[in-house]
């Protein structure tokens, strides 16, 4: 859904900037809604129907 390095996503997480998460034990858990609205705040410009596109 979402092709980002481990290591981006870390980062991201210190900074608040990605999608919400939940830490359960030691792993990072991404609820897909949570990366659905993220990616759709990332949109910009374009055709309208590039964000259903990526969903």
């Amino acid at each position: 859904m979402f092709a980002i390095t481990p290591g981006t996503a870390e980062a991201w997480r210190k900074r608040r900037k990605g999608p919400a998460y939940a830490l359960v034990g030691n792993r990072v858990l991404y609820p897909r809604q949570s990366v659905r609205e993220f990616m759709e705040r990332q949109i910009r410009g374009g055709e309208s129907t590039l964000g259903a596109a990526l969903l």
